[in-house]
């Protein structure tokens, strides 16, 4: 388990510096987790919302070992959580439509 104890340590576990790169699902993981619970003291923080899009968008390109899923089963617990990165996507650009040029090299 990483601990993260702030969002710009979140950030810094998103960022990407190939095209192809991801972090690992553990990392998703947690990142999603502290950003839970930061969400709940800062409902307003575009960058938390952004962040967590991401980690969920990377989160529906790989499929959890401990998930021991198949068929349709797999696609729609994947189709949730990209309906969730989607729904955080959206919250984080209604609240600032430059939040995205704002986190270079965090893309999904």
């Amino acid at each position: 388990m990483t601990k993260i104890t702030n969002i710009n340590e979140a950030y810094n576990l998103l960022v990407v510096k190939d095209f192809w790169e991801q972090p690992p699902i553990d990392i998703c993981n947690d990142i999603v987790s502290f950003l839970n619970d930061y969400i709940k003291h800062n409902p307003n923080d575009a960058r938390a919302y952004y962040l967590r899009s991401m980690a969920k968008f990377h989160q529906s390109d790989i499929v959890p070992n401990e998930y021991n899923i198949s068929g349709k089963s797999c696609d729609k617990f994947l189709a949730t959580i990209a309906d969730d990165a989607f729904k955080d996507y959206n919250k984080a650009i209604s609240i600032d439509s430059e939040i995205v040029n704002k986190n270079p090299n965090v893309r999904d």
